[in-house]
C-alpha cells in the first residue's frame, strides 16, 4: 500500500489515471452485465420456442387420437378384425 500512496502523492496525473481506471472498470461491468442479459433473453426465447413446439405436437397427437386416423388408416370399426370378415 505504500508504494502505490508514494506513486499517488508523488503523481501530479495520477488522480487522473485513477478516475480513467474507474471509468474502464464501470465500462467493463456494464459489458458483462448486459452481455448476461442478452444471454438470459437468448435462453428464454429458446424455452419459449421449444414449448410452443410440444403445447403444438401435443395438440396434434390429441387430433390424431381423437380421430383415430394414424398415417391415413382410418380406424377399425367395432367387429373388424382386419381380415376383411365380420365378426359376431
Amino acid at each position: 500500500f505504500d508504494l502505490f500512496y508514494g506513486m499517488f502523492k508523488f503523481n501530479d496525473r495520477a488522480k487522473e489515471h485513477l478516475n480513467q481506471m474507474r471509468d474502464n472498470l464501470a465500462k467493463v461491468e456494464r459489458q458483462l452485465a448486459a452481455k448476461e442479459a442478452y444471454m438470459a433473453a437468448s435462453n428464454e426465447m429458446k424455452n419459449a420456442d421449444r414449448q410452443r413446439l410440444i403445447a403444438e405436437t401435443k395438440l396434434l397427437l390429441q387430433e390424431i387420437a381423437k380421430s383415430g386416423d394414424i398415417a391415413g388408416i382410418p380406424s377399425k370399426e367395432k367387429g373388424d378384425n382386419g381380415s376383411g370378415k365380420d365378426l359376431p
